[in-house]
């Protein structure tokens, strides 16, 4: 892949600013990123590939609308597992069936745009910085404007009414997971800093809806069943926590659940085996333990950008990531039958395969890239340009 000499200018003059950013990288190390793209500039056939596959979704990105809508500013959504009690003649309050999704939820479009805004926000900014082309910058900062800048349509920072039951008035604690991916927007934002559209009253109206979020985020009521749970909420919830601390420069904040409530986490999720207790429970065992894991290998991606290396940390009996991650390796390459209820099927492989890209880069042991290897044609990960981020 031959690149331009005015491109080379232009992307090593972003890359320098970077270096001075006022948001840190959540998920992404400047390093890493520098470096991959000078292979890419280099032709590196894996650099190269996910260059394009960004590409693809960048161009779609542009055509995208994510603004929220313009009579609201409470985020809503819906719990997903609740359905009408056929024991009551309006049917209210909703009851749950855990395991199968109610189609209503998609009813109320608040989730499905947040989610769009994330990805989106996150496909653009990396465009940008491979590119040093501002048109992607300008719509991802456009979008960030409709979300939390612009009076008229800018949502309220909390989640105060999600995973709302039908029949109740509320939002629950098990509402926060919504906010759970906000990271990869995050992670734009250092990039996205240095659009020549980027101006101060971006960086001071996003800090300050950040930190009144990160500020409802440690005063909710929702917080201590969210953070205490034993399952993948409790794990999202610390991703989340720490990816909002680490954007906004409180690594204290991050260090601090990292040492603490992660690490008792890695020892109440998994097993000396590597089975996660309180994802087997449920109806679809498999993608909640591949849900949970990836969340676990997220947050300890997060946490070594604050020097706390959740990647090695065991308990003595060999609680940790690593003996998570061993254990499903086998059933996802078909060479042992999942022992539970539910399958290794497509979607969850897929998302299982993104787990591996992020554990080639942590762990030396070829098993990770071994597994990634012999998966990855047939399961590519949902978002197939990770390879740009990762060592």
């Amino acid at each position: 892949m031959k690149l331009s000499i005015a491109y080379s200018l232009l992307v090593l003059s972003l890359d320098a600013k970077l270096i001075l950013a006022e948001f840190n990288f959540v998920n992404s190390d400047i390093s890493t990123l520098l470096s991959n793209k000078q292979k890419l500039q280099a032709g590196d056939p894996e650099m190269v590939s996910a260059f394009r596959a960004l590409m693809v979704r960048a161009q779609k990105a542009l055509k995208t609308q994510t603004a929220p809508t313009k009579d609201i500013h409470d985020y809503v959504s819906l719990a997903r597992y609740y359905w009408p009690d056929k024991r009551k003649r309006n049917g209210l309050p909703y009851v749950k069936k855990d395991g199968f999704p109610n189609p209503e939820v998609k009813k109320i479009l608040d989730y499905k745009l947040l989610h769009d805004l994330i990805s989106d926000t996150r496909d653009l900014g990396f465009a940008f910085f491979f590119t040093g082309h501002n048109k992607y910058a300008t719509k991802a900062i456009s979008n960030l404007e409709s979300w939390f800048l612009d009076e008229q349509t800018k949502m309220n920072p909390n989640l105060n009414f999600a995973s709302m039951v039908k029949g109740r008035r509320t939002g629950r604690r098990t509402g926060l997971l919504d906010m759970r991916t906000i990271g990869d927007l995050l992670d734009a934002l250092p990039i996205l800093q240095k659009s020549p559209d980027w101006e101060q009253q971006h960086t001071e109206g996003m800090q300050s809806w950040f930190t009144s979020y990160l500020d409802w985020l440690e005063n909710t009521p929702f917080r201590s069943e969210e953070q205490g749970s034993l399952n993948n909420h409790g794990t999202y919830f610390d991703y989340q926590y720490i990816s909002i601390a680490l954007s906004l420069g409180r690594n204290d904040l991050v260090i601090a659940t990292a040492q603490n409530a992660t690490i008792r986490r890695i020892a109440a999720h998994i097993t000396p085996q590597g089975i996660q207790p309180e994802e087997v429970k449920r109806p679809n065992s498999w993608g909640y333990s591949v849900f949970n894991i990836h969340g676990l290998c997220l947050l300890a991606r997060s946490a070594k950008l604050a020097s706390v290396d959740l990647w090695n940390y065991s308990t003595s009996d060999g609680r940790s990531i690593r003996t998570g991650l061993n254990y499903l390796i086998p059933f996802a390459l078909g060479k042992a039958k999942w022992p539970y209820k539910d399958v290794p099927k497509n979607g969850t492989l897929n998302e299982f395969v993104e787990i591996l890209e992020i554990a080639r880069g942590a762990y030396t042991d070829p098993i990770y890239l071994n597994a990634y290897n012999l998966l990855h044609q047939k399961f590519p990960p949902k978002v197939n340009y990770n390879r740009l981020m990762v060592s």
